[in-house]
């Protein structure tokens, strides 16, 4: 308890909760962030202070500083690829595709990313290696240079040991998940920011919101030595949840997502958990999770979940001509928080109609022919019976007459469900009953009736929905008509996709 009167950290421990929960809902890149600080600081004192190129090939460079780069040739580089060093450079070799603007050559440019190269093996743990530029050759007509850049490695300082304090409350084996200095691996400085972040996350997943996490390195020759001090401090648990912002929303709307309670102890997981449930309901742009009032001496913490509505109504309407189905128009009304409970609305309507008769257009046979028209109604809400699960209800008419002296008519309606097995893998079950009503040159055809259940899974691993870079999407559909279900088509289905992003 001691421990909590000295530090006065309440204010400090919020904010760094609220990054903390920031971070882990965006997936940020921690590592990323932790390596170009460090690498930019060793880079810039290398800049300051590093040795000009050679004289002859520094010469020869102005002289020849507005040839078109040709390619770049790294020798020596053993331990880091090629393509990871040529992103650390400014300098680059053309593209194959960028045959007509190829690269100039900067003798400037060139000496930092020299000095750039040097700092960035310093900072994954190779402290002896030296870059320089090793020569330059020109072409005939002194148009185009080829620059060949020298690199000497020498040996990595590699992790020796990695401990921590007895006092760790955490299995050891546990602590030493996610980290990114492992015994054997390159030694790098810039690491050590990134393993405390983790190491923090996994203490305030158990409600240790006061942990304190010191680090101290001991490099003997090429063997680094990291021992992380720990002091936990107690366990924090959540005394009061106050939720602000919603005007529209009932509170319980927001208080059916929120997956802690008070008396819980306060898990980063269970926060992130709330945030991530809330973003899913559609009706929030913001929601900011923010604890408060910590209390040392009670070992208690308040938290302010804090949310910022999106318009709940909206409406859509278009139109389109073409010289088939003729001209289109359609109409969409719908709101995504009925009456401040979190249900979904949607009324639809869509019209077709001929321009012109016949298949050719002209304005002296304009009609406005009916031949289409739709009517669409759809329901949802986010819990069945008190069961986290998407349903949605939808029932439609239809009448289609588009193809010339056909008619059909449809009428039908759905309900699907829809429910999230993990984090990455949903499930969607539904159940569909059509019935159908053709007439062709004035003769009515029998009438039938599809009755079909649609079972699909999905698997999204992509990093980024909108717009993935990589990571993997596979769904699965089947679908079984007829049957036991009765009706008077009997059929079956399959789909698979798959997806890999590069």
């Amino acid at each position: 308890m001691g421990y909590f009167l000295r530090q006065d950290n309440s204010c400090n421990l919020a904010d760094k909760c609220r990054k903390f929960i920031r971070y882990s809902t965006i997936g940020r890149a921690v590592k990323n962030a932790g390596l170009a600080a460090a690498w930019i600081a060793v880079t810039a004192s290398l800049i300051i202070t590093a040795p000009p190129a050679r004289a002859d090939a520094g010469d020869e460079a102005s002289d020849r500083k507005n040839a078109f780069i040709n390619k770049i040739i790294l020798s020596g580089n053993e331990n880091i690829s090629k393509k990871d060093l040529e992103r650390q450079m400014k300098t680059r070799a053309p593209s194959w595709y960028n045959i007509f603007n190829k690269p100039r050559f900067d003798s400037r440019v060139l000496s930092r990313d020299i000095a750039r190269l040097e700092g960035y093996y310093h900072s994954a743990g190779f402290f002896e290696a030296t870059v320089e530029l090793d020569r330059m050759e020109y072409t005939e007509d002194r148009r185009f240079v080829d620059i060949h850049i020298l690199i000497e490695e020498g040996e990595p300082t590699v992790v020796g040991a990695v401990s921590f304090s007895p006092n760790a409350l955490i299995d050891e084996d546990d602590l030493r998940k996610g980290l990114l200095l492992k015994p054997g691996e390159p030694y790098n400085s810039s690491y050590l920011a990134t393993d405390i972040y983790t190491l923090e996350s996994k203490y305030f997943d158990k409600g240790y919101l006061a942990v304190s996490i010191n680090e101290s390195v001991e490099i003997s020759g090429y063997l680094a030595t990291i021992q992380f001090d720990v002091i936990p401090g107690t366990q924090i648990t959540i005394r009061d949840v106050e939720v602000s912002g919603n005007v529209l929303s009932k509170d319980a709307v927001v208080e059916k997502e929120i997956a802690f309670e008070p008396g819980d102890v306060c898990r980063l997981s269970k926060l992130v958990e709330t945030q991530r449930n809330l973003y899913e309901t559609g009706l929030f742009t913001v929601v900011d999770i923010n604890p408060e009032n910590l209390d040392p001496m009670e070992r208690t913490v308040d938290i302010h979940v804090r949310v910022r509505e999106r318009k709940a109504a909206f409406i859509e309407g278009g139109f389109g001509v073409g010289n088939i189905l003729g001209g289109r128009i359609f109409g969409r009304w719908g709101t995504r928080n009925l009456f401040g409970t979190g249900r979904g609305l949607q009324l639809m309507t869509e019209y077709g109609f001929d321009l012109f008769e016949g298949e050719e257009i002209a304005f002296n046979n304009m009609q406005f022919r009916n031949n289409f028209w739709l009517y669409d109604a759809r329901y949802s809400q986010r819990y069945i019976f008190g069961l986290k699960a998407l349903m949605e209800l939808n029932f439609f008419i239809q009448h289609d007459a588009t193809v010339e002296n056909i008619e059909v008519d449809k009428v039908g309606g759905q309900i699907l469900t829809r429910r999230r097995l993990t984090r990455y893998t949903d499930m969607l079950l539904g159940f569909t009953d059509e019935f159908i009503k053709r007439e062709a040159f004035g003769i009515s055809e029998s009438d039938d009736e599809s009755r079909f259940i649609t079972n699909s899974y999905s698997n999204d691993r992509r990093d980024f929905l909108i717009n993935p870079r990589t990571g993997v999407f596979r769904f699965l559909r089947l679908k079984f008509a007829g049957g036991l279900l009765g009706g008077d088509n009997d059929f079956y289905t399959a789909n698979v996709f798959w997806q890999r992003y590069f």
